[in-house]
């Protein structure tokens, strides 16, 4: 279910990141429009994904924050799981050879449960 949200959420990516540079386009140098910060003509971007593996929804998240980080904004995707040995380059760790900030939060929340709900 949590995958489903994220792929509805990344789905508009399109549209948003249209949206984001409109909005970023404001040339006040430090304010909140509709909400979102904004630093100059630079959003800061919190994107949430529950696991950064190799999949649709995952090549989505990372092609949006490349997206919006080709426009000049300052992207952070935050998940519970990123296996360097399984994910897109992308979002390898800085010194492996990614580009898009990829950090991984501890939650309570397992990845698992008695082996069921494995992607």
């Amino acid at each position: 279910q949590a995958e489903a949200v994220s792929t509805v959420a990344v789905a508009n990516c399109q549209s948003s990141v249209s949206s984001v540079s409109s909005v970023s386009s404001v040339s006040s140098p430090s304010h909140i429009t509709n909400g979102v910060p904004i630093l100059g003509n630079k959003l800061k971007v919190a994107m949430v994904h529950p696991d950064m593996g190799i999949g649709g929804a995952e090549r989505l998240v990372t092609d949006c924050a490349l997206a919006l980080q080709d426009l000049g904004h300052e992207v952070v995707v935050y998940t519970p799981h990123c296996d360097p040995r399984r994910c897109f380059s992308e979002v390898l760790p800085r010194h492996l050879g990614g580009v898009v900030s990829c950090v991984v939060v501890n939650t309570m929340i397992p990845f698992t449960i008695f082996g069921a709900f494995q992607g």
